[in-house]
């Protein structure tokens, strides 16, 4: 890229960048030449690689990996091949008409900031000494210092320099919460360049926390200077912060070898629930904060708290770190290299450190921290690369493996001098491999990729941290409908249209097996997207909730303390593994997919774009969640002999608690016979849940039907406010693979459901065990909940907001057979 401002050249870049020039008053003219990354992806490889040489890339063309271009515009497993090119965003931050008088300020404080950073940035560089500018390469000694310490006190300091101070100027600080009620305020004598600190006690100011384990306080610094003679402000500014303390622990646990590598706030160990995050369009220009916040507000709703920015995207927009810190997200921030063996050649190198130094840069400035406390109190809470493994030393930039230069001395180097968050060489990056699952983060992919393992052996996959895992499905049958425009030729599972809204290698024989081996399901579109979305509800859950079960309190005994999902968000209309689909907002125009309007949808349609397994994630990372684990033992009488056994089938229940205080509930455990929906057992306990990790609860012989051993017994779980009587959490064990039940028919279940309109409420019910009840709406609205398990006499009501007497309401549940 090549681009001048009124005539002067001012940069040429090789990297995504801001761009600065001098603005003068009337007409600016700006002159950008942007060239093909492509055609100089492919120049540069060959000119050090050599003719028709590659080094090993996984997705997308090879070439890319010897230019600094969002990885996933060459095309990935979930999305197209859209090679952009121009300004992803341009603004003008600086006004003509008015000149502040600060010339910059910095805030240092526990989480957050407030600023503009942008790909394509103009701002004033007019001589006047009345500027507001940001620091350009500030110094280490000249940034704000900020932390909440080991013994939670918060400290906030503020750095700030003033054009043509004068003695009678005085600057006025103000800590202002989030109603702009004034908490504090002194002034001091303004000088050119000075600081202050203020100490807080830890009833003075509120810790921030990240979503469903406390409150996301924000706060606001504001300073004035004032003219003392006449009492006039002369200027004002503000800024946004907040307190909180980040660190990520890796100490030796109790009875497993390896480390924890677990996420410690505010000196409280969390279990970190979320999922990957991608760009939210194929064209940046599209991601607006709005869209950015809607999506980010439905991770929230699903009880989620963490999101990692991934290493093929791009460095996401403040929009997205700004609304993040407001709903209580930590951000796993990754460096963009994905899937790949990068060069390190001497230019390549050089435009890395600018990389990284410029993003690095941008959060310590812009959130306000000091290099030398490393108690970690911005919303990005790690930084991390992806990358492969290879045993090598010395100079790397002549071996097999360039990158490491990347990995492990460059980049580390630019954190460990301008921040104090943890650092991660790779992702998965641990032990004696990327697979070892007893030290850092691994990706579990022998679920759906590698060795396809059953959904239902997640349990056993565990790592420390599962930074990566997933289910493929279809998407919702609407989203079908809409790409197909009204082709009803094309309306099978098999066909080319349906293939080409699929971007994964050899999904149909992955997505085949996992249906075959678990149910019994028809050949119908209809059949294909409910079965497929019913596996993959039923994969997620398994995953979250015995992941979950494994944080069992304590650094010492985190044996798994997070797991985010792949992914959360998608940009294409496809079969795939987001739990929310392009369409997931439609609601309000500025989250439709790029080229969609509400006009171009079918009558009717219900674009909700929300996969089944979104409401499987959510209720397994509720607050309260009841986990089962249904598994059969055998035994043998004789030890010498095969010849005759016994078998016991068992469920084991747990309860998972992020409350961070100890929780009374009633444990409900209930048995019922699926043909006949008699209750076979029953007991009720009152136990209390300990805070912040799972609880055993009981160890379940699955009773033997009354009418025979062969009948299928489903065992069914609540966990029971003793005060309200609320339902806090269910789950069902029932007897898998789904494919050999017999199942009551229709009229038997009898299944009864309820709309009242004026509350905006589904009411539910059956006679019979009903697994993966799906509702859907011929109008948008918001569930709050799907894909239900009921069983008889266990009346369940789902809140629908939107829910209008003009919306025609429908439901289905096909097991056995998904026709």
């Amino acid at each position: 890229m090549i681009s001048s401002v009124n005539g002067t050249k001012v940069l040429k870049a090789d990297n995504i960048i801001c761009l600065t020039g001098t603005l003068v008053l009337g007409t600016n003219t700006i002159y950008v030449v942007f060239h093909s990354a492509f055609r100089k992806g492919r120049q540069l490889e060959e000119e050090h690689l050599g003719r028709d040489k590659h080094s090993p890339a996984w997705n997308g063309d090879a070439s890319r990996l010897f230019v600094r271009k969002a990885g996933y515009n060459y095309g990935w497993d979930w999305g197209p091949v859209l090679m952009t090119g121009g300004p992803s965003r341009f603004e003008l931050p600086v006004s003509c008409s008015t000149w502040p008088l600060f010339r910059s300020w910095t805030v240092a404080s526990g989480s957050t900031r407030d600023v503009q950073l942008s790909h394509l940035r103009l701002v004033r560089l007019n001589p006047s000494p009345l500027q507001l500018h940001p620091l350009a390469h500030p110094s280490p000694a000249s940034w704000p210092r900020g932390f909440v310490s080991e013994t939670l006190e918060p400290v906030l300091k503020v750095h700030f320099k003033i054009a043509d101070v004068s003695p009678s100027h005085l600057l006025n600080f103000s800590l202002l919460d989030s109603s702009r009620r004034n908490l504090t305020k002194l002034s001091i004598t303004a000088s050119d360049d000075g600081e202050h600190c203020w100490r807080f006690e830890q009833d003075e100011v509120e810790l921030w926390w990240p979503a469903g384990m406390g409150k996301q306080v924000l706060y606001t610094v504001k300073l004035d200077l004032v003219d003392e003679k006449t009492g006039t402000v002369l200027d004002s500014t503000e800024r946004q912060i907040g307190f909180r303390r980040v660190r990520v622990v890796q100490e030796p646990l109790n009875d497993q070898p390896g480390t924890s590598f677990c996420f410690e706030i505010n000196n409280t160990p969390i279990f970190s629930g979320g999922s990957n995050w991608i760009p939210l369009d194929p064209f940046l220009s599209n991601a607006t904060p709005e869209r950015y916040r809607q999506w980010l507000e439905l991770l929230v709703e699903g009880h989620q708290n963490m999101v990692r920015v991934w290493g093929g995207g791009v460095y996401e927009d403040d929009a997205f770190y700004d609304t993040c810190d407001e709903l209580g997200i930590l951000v796993w921030q990754d460096f963009m290299f994905a899937c790949g063996a990068y060069p390190a050649h001497p230019d390549f190198l050089a435009t890395v450190k600018e990389e990284a130094e410029a993003n690095v840069l941008a959060e310590a400035e812009n959130l306000g921290y000091d290099p030398k406390d490393h108690d970690g109190e911005l919303f990005i809470c790690l930084w991390a690369l992806m990358r492969l493994t290879v045993v090598c030393a010395g100079d790397w930039t002549r071996t097999g493996f360039p990158a490491r230069e990347i990995y492990e001395r460059l980049i580390p180097s630019i954190v460990l001098e301008h921040s104090d968050v943890f650092y991660s060489p790779g992702s998965p990056w641990g032990g004696s491999s990327t697979r070892d699952v007893t030290v850092g983060d691994i990706h579990q992919w022998d679920v759906w990729h590698g060795s396809q393992f059953p959904y239902q052996d997640f349990g056993k996959l565990s790592g420390r941290f599962v930074s990566e895992f997933g289910m493929e499905g279809a998407p919702d049958l609407r989203t079908i409908d809409y790409f197909l425009d009204g082709d009803t030729s094309e309306r099978f599972p098999q066909s080319k249209t349906m293939d080409s809204h699929n971007k994964a290698g050899g999904f149909e024989r992955r997505l085949a097996a996992y249906l075959s081996e678990n149910i019994r399901f028809a050949s119908t579109i209809e059949g294909y997207a409910y079965a497929t979305q019913f596996i993959q509800a039923e994969a997620l859950a398994n995953a979250f909730g015995s992941w979950r079960r494994l944080f069992k309190g304590g650094i010492e005994r985190t044996y798994c303390a997070g797991a985010l999902v792949w992914q959360l968000n998608d940009v294409l209309l496809r079969s795939g593994l987001a739990h929310l689909g392009p369409f997931a907002t439609i609601s309000s125009a500025p989250s439709l997919p790029c080229g969609v309007s509400s006009s171009s949808l079918a009558p009717g349609t219900c674009c909700s774009g929300i996969i089944l397994q979104y409401f499987a994630i959510k209720r397994a990372l509720a607050p309260v969640a009841v986990g089962t684990h249904r598994y059969t033992e055998r035994t043998f009488p004789d030890r010498h002999s095969a010849a005759s056994f016994v078998e016991k089938t068992y469920v084991d229940v747990w309860a998972n608690s992020s409350l961070l205080a100890e929780t009374k509930v009633d444990v409900v455990i209930e048995a019922f016979e699926l043909l006949s929906g008699e209750r076979v057992h029953h007991e009720m306990r009152t136990t209390k849940l300990a805070p912040n990790r799972s609880t055993e609860l009981v160890k379940l012989e699955v009773p033997i039907a009354k009418s025979g051993s062969e009948t299928a017994v489903v065992v069914a779980t609540k966990l029971v406010d003793p005060q309200s009587g609320k339902v806090l959490s269910r789950a069902a064990a029932w007897p898998e693979p789904f494919k050999f039940l017999s199942f009551p028919s229709e009229e038997a279940v009898d299944l009864n459901v309820k709309v009242d309109f004026a509350h905006e409420t589904l009411t539910v019910a059956a006679a019979r065990p009903v697994k993966g009840l799906v509702f859907t709406f011929s109008k948008d609205v918001k569930l709050a909940d799907n894909a239900l398990d009921l069983n008889p006499g266990d009346v369940q009501a789902v809140s629908v907001k939107r829910l209008t007497k003009q919306t025609d309401v429908s439901w289905r549940c096909e097991l056995p057979v998904f026709a």
